[in-house]
């Protein structure tokens, strides 16, 4: 993978985590940009340097780290789907077989982006 592409992933994903914690919380997009900096174990300026374009290029272990954010992000994701599917099927309420395969389609397409991601 070349450094654009290391540089163009991780600002695309470093920005998600961040818009997603901020939607998440309710809190501005620094403030949101803390808290992920402190879960990556990181400085928040050097999210914010990647957010703004301001790298050459990302180091390998911070690329991972936010590689790692997003994986989890999305394992999370996918949970929450199941428990939510599972609980609608167990719960004897009359579940919308469009909204089943709607939610088991989600979360196929996001194990598949973790496989993706993980070559």
């Amino acid at each position: 993978m070349s450094a654009i592409a290391f540089n163009d992933n991780a600002r695309e994903w470093g920005t998600a985590l961040e818009d997603r914690e901020s939607a998440r919380s309710g809190v501005a997009i620094h403030l949101a940009r803390k808290a992920v900096a402190r879960r990556l174990e990181v400085a928040p300026g050097a999210l914010e340097n990647i957010r703004r374009g301001r790298v050459k290029g990302v180091r390998a272990w911070l690329y991972e780290r936010i590689r790692a954010g997003v994986i989890r992000e999305i394992e999370s994701e996918m949970a929450r789907l199941s428990h939510e599917l599972e609980v609608a099927r167990r719960s004897g309420l009359a579940v919308n077989k469009g909204e089943a395969h709607a939610v088991e389609a989600r979360i196929a397409s996001l194990a598949k982006l973790i496989v993706e991601g993980e070559q």
